[in-house]
């Protein structure tokens, strides 16, 4: 039992290395709020947060070849900057999407990523956790249903085409304000970055 105790506290003290790949040209204030308050989540927790923009033009868009699923390298035939992101991705522990939500969906430089695949491929040895938090002071309800409803077919469900990804751990959250800025925090504070997380 005292093992067990011990070993607990551990898991929560590890710090854990985050990679945030958010759209460069379409930033607002609440987003930039969330950044800098995930940075300082993250630090006083003694985690480290990396963020990388993505901007019009960096990206290759999918050619649809599944080169990338079924290829031995595992990886992308165009090598942009999302590839080279990719070789890096055995640094990090958890993988957040942070995009604005355009007429119910991801903008154009997160979903090159995501359609990609980014973080979802068995070669790279594990399955990452990921977060996409989508963002806009002005969306509808019907806006956010269909953002969560698409990111969720799109990341969340992916058993469905490809069954030996069912274990892909994704989540989905939207804030609209300063307010959801504070609660989307905690909640990511205390399932990821306080030991709350599932550990082999």
């Amino acid at each position: 039992m005292q093992w067990q105790a011990k070993r607990i506290a551990y898991i929560k003290c590890m710090p854990m290395k985050i990679l945030c790949l958010q759209d460069a040209d379409k930033q607002s204030g609440l987003s930039k709020d969330f950044v800098a308050r995930l940075g300082h989540t993250a630090r006083a927790g003694g985690h480290e947060l990396e963020i990388v923009d993505l901007a019009r033009g960096e990206l290759a868009y999918c050619l649809g070849c599944l080169r990338c699923w079924y290829s031995e390298s595992g990886k992308c035939v165009s090598r942009d900057k999302l590839s080279r992101l990719e070789d890096r991705l055995p640094e990090f522990d958890l993988l957040l999407f942070l995009t604005p939500i355009l007429f119910g969906t991801f903008s154009a430089e997160l979903k090159t990523p995501i359609e990609k695949g980014f973080g979802s491929k068995l070669s790279l040895g594990r399955l990452y956790p990921q977060l996409v938090v989508g963002y806009g002071e002005d969306l509808d309800e019907e806006e956010v249903s269909c953002f969560l409803d698409i990111t969720r077919k799109h990341r969340g469900r992916m058993d469905v085409v490809h069954p030996e990804l069912s274990g892909l751990r994704v989540e989905a959250l939207v804030t609209r304000s300063r307010e959801d800025n504070t609660a989307l925090l905690r909640r990511i504070e205390q399932a990821y970055l306080t030991g709350e997380k599932e550990k082999p």
